[in-house]
């Protein structure tokens, strides 16, 4: 068994998980702030369920959360494991999730933020045209107002090149500074942690660095990287799995399968930061 619970050293810029786990020595998985207004400390544990999913289906080993989890992310935790464990049998087993208390959300209304988004932000393509989009309105009836795009130095870019990450995170606030939305940059060990295959687990990694943000958002925006016609399943983010992501108070969606690269670049290509 996996069990995972807030470490007493966890504040708000750098959040921090305890985690013991029988197959494995026993390891801390963080998340840090190092620009931007960082997230507010989280009173569940929903984000810390949901991207440790991967690593206890790799494993096959239950998870345990030591401390509360609202019901809606344990039931599509059991959604999302029963896809992942049929699509790649090789490598995920069906476990089990469960918490020391459960937050039953099943009957909640939408909460204040349930049309304002907060985005995964590389600086590429899909992710700009995703928070260009929503926060210019060209997602129609989707558009979402959009509180912060949060670019990750430990994903793409390894967590140890500074240099690297420097250069992007520049271009990235360029980027979002003219599309009129903040900036925040976090940092984290969940590719040594928790990414037993980054191809196949990156969805839950970023839902999990989102998730943190129910403070301003009640949308977590992931970009599709594919259109829905060259849908690629199994793969990290998809149409399918990627909303089961979601709690009641904070749904993932996935932006921009509707529309191809070409179609994008050509509406990018109204940004000066861009060409």
């Amino acid at each position: 068994m996996i069990r995972a619970g807030w470490a007493s050293t966890s504040d708000r810029d750098r959040l921090v998980v305890d985690l013991v786990a029988d197959h494995d020595l026993d390891r801390q998985l963080w998340w840090e702030t190092t620009s931007g207004e960082p997230p507010a400390t989280p009173d569940r544990l929903d984000a810390v369920a949901l991207t440790l999913l991967p690593k206890a289906m790799s494993y096959r080993q239950d998870l345990h959360l030591l401390g509360p989890v609202a019901w809606s992310v344990l039931a599509n935790a059991e959604e999302y494991i029963d896809a992942w464990s049929m699509w790649l049998p090789d490598l995920f087993g069906r476990v089990t999730v469960t918490a020391d208390e459960v937050i039953d959300d099943r009957h909640d209304a939408p909460g204040p933020f349930a049309t304002t988004a907060v985005t995964a932000f590389s600086g590429g393509v899909d992710g700009t045209y995703a928070t260009y989009a929503h926060s210019h309105g060209l997602q129609g009836r989707r558009s979402l107002d959009v509180a912060a795009a949060v670019l990750v130095h430990g994903f793409d870019i390894p967590v140890v090149d500074h240099d690297g990450f420097a250069l992007a995170s520049e271009a990235a606030r360029r980027i979002t500074e003219e599309i009129g939305v903040p900036l925040v940059t976090m940092r984290t060990n969940w590719k040594q942690v928790a990414d037993p295959h980054w191809e196949m687990t990156f969805g839950a990694a970023l839902a999990g660095v989102l998730h943190h943000f129910t403070d301003r958002a009640g949308v977590a925006c992931v970009a599709a990287d594919n259109t829905y016609p060259q849908t690629i399943l199994p793969w990290g983010t998809n149409p399918v799995t990627g909303p089961l992501l979601s709690s009641r108070r904070m749904r993932l969606v996935h932006t921009g399968a509707g529309i191809g690269r070409t179609q994008k670049c050509e509406a990018l290509g109204q940004l000066e930061s861009v060409r």
